[in-house]
């Protein structure tokens, strides 16, 4: 819906009087004075729109939607498919390839039984290395010994 508003300015000189371009005149509507160069009287048509005049609650209930619905919407627009678009495939290792933690009594001491035999077996093999080692520092500090005789 539109309205018309019909605004008449008038002029500080007598219409009698012939004024030059640069005549400031008085417009009723503004209710200051304003320049105008045009011939007086003038009239001005104005056509406003109810939607632009829009104040006081309904601006504030218009920019709070704003406010709200804007980022809403272009996290929306943007964050769609997010997953399908940076998924990585086998990221996460399988259930069967993922270490199980033991909840039940049972499964608690064959756990540690294995990892006491694991710990059991590194050691026999640490001990046989170290064994082979020295028996070669042995070997060889006897070798060096007897070719310096």
């Amino acid at each position: 819906m539109t309205r018309t508003l019909k605004v008449r300015i008038h002029s500080s000189v007598p219409s009698s009087q012939h004024h030059p371009p640069d005549t400031t005149t008085f417009c009723s509507y503004l209710r200051r004075p304003i320049h105008n160069p045009l011939p007086l009287p003038v009239e001005i048509t104005l056509v406003t729109a109810d939607l632009i005049k829009m104040g006081g609650l309904n601006l504030e209930v218009f920019k709070f939607g704003m406010y709200v619905m804007f980022p809403i919407g272009i996290m929306f627009y943007f964050g769609t498919n997010l997953d399908q678009r940076f998924t990585v495939p086998d990221f996460w290792p399988k259930p069967e390839n993922a270490n199980k933690v033991p909840f039940d009594r049972e499964e608690i001491h064959e756990e540690l039984e294995r990892l006491r035999a694991r710990r059991l077996y590194l050691r026999e093999k640490r001990l046989a290395s170290e064994g082979q080692q020295q028996q070669n520092n042995n070997n060889n500090n006897n070798s060096s010994s007897s070719s310096n005789e």
